[in-house]
């Protein structure tokens, strides 16, 4: 039978190793959660929930027993359907730039032209990141972004990154800002929905939705890992023929043929059909491929 960790006693005298002999005689039923609880909040949000308020980080991984994956997300713009994808809606902040300082080894902060007074809010980019171009050595480096200042009356920002920079920073390099991609998770269909927004060939999905939101900037789950159905492009495409397994998003965010008359070498895959009737023409489920396991 198995046991739940959560419940299992604090008994002041079991042996420190108690609780790994347990998990491994009986399994771990709970959710693994990489990221988590933000200060104030008590408890997990659900999966099947969408709210304004923000109970963890951004993007919290959560993995069950089972191996399926979920993030954490937010949406800027409503969700009103749960069959496509979210995609990636968010684009490189600070374009190309230098330090507007040189930055001594040691330190992890940056301070950069954010392109205006009003272009950056406080803390608007953590979970982003920082690459720097060096140009000459190839030391070229990505760190993720822990917090930021609001933009001065010059629309200038500090940024304070996860690590001291291993080397000096000096101001003939080049800078990129990338603001935390899924903080701007959006849905992207097109013809075969109800949305008015257009699809996009230029952004790539994330994960799918679990449940929809009414309101703008919503916090929820997406799945990233293992069986999911997701709308297909309709036909989806010819019947399966041998070893024709993968399916990939279109620019909808939904699943296009199996066999397609164009070629699929560059387009996003989206997973691997479950189902093994030679006959079929669409998949029921799918074993989503996004998120590594």
């Amino acid at each position: 039978m198995r046991q739940n960790l959560a419940l299992m006693d604090r008994d002041i005298g079991q042996m420190i190793g108690r609780p790994l002999q347990e998990a491994m005689a009986h399994g771990i039923e709970n959710d693994m959660i990489y990221g988590g609880l933000l200060a104030g909040q008590s408890s997990i949000q659900g999966k099947y929930i969408a709210q304004t308020t923000q109970n963890c980080l951004v993007p919290t991984r959560r993995v069950t027993w089972q191996g399926e994956v979920y993030r954490y997300c937010r949406a800027p713009l409503a969700v009103g359907c749960t069959m496509f994808g979210l995609k990636f809606g968010y684009e490189v902040k600070i374009g190309y730039t230098a330090p507007l300082a040189k930055v001594l080894a040691g330190n992890n902060t940056i301070r950069v032209d954010a392109g205006g007074a009003a272009a950056v809010a406080a803390n608007e980019l953590v979970g982003g990141n920082v690459i720097i171009h060096t140009h000459t050595d190839y030391h070229h480096m990505c760190m993720r972004i822990t917090a930021n200042t609001l933009a001065d009356s010059n629309g200038y920002i500090m940024i304070t990154v996860e690590e001291n920079w291993p080397i000096d920073i000096e101001t003939a390099y080049g800078v990129e800002v990338m603001p935390n991609p899924w903080m701007g998770m959006v849905s992207r269909p097109g013809p075969s929905s109800d949305n008015p927004r257009s699809g996009d060939h230029y952004t790539s999905v994330g994960g799918m939705p679990l449940v929809k939101s009414t309101v703008a900037n919503s916090f929820m789950w997406i799945k990233t890992r293992g069986p999911h159905w997701i709308n297909p492009l309709t036909p989806l495409g010819d019947t399966q023929t041998v070893d024709r397994r993968i399916v990939f998003f279109d620019y909808e965010g939904q699943l296009t043929q199996v066999s397609p008359a164009v070629s699929t070498s560059m387009m996003q895959i989206a997973g691997f059909i479950l189902n093994s009737e030679v006959t079929a023409v669409g998949p029921p489920l799918v074993m989503l491929t996004i998120d590594g396991s």
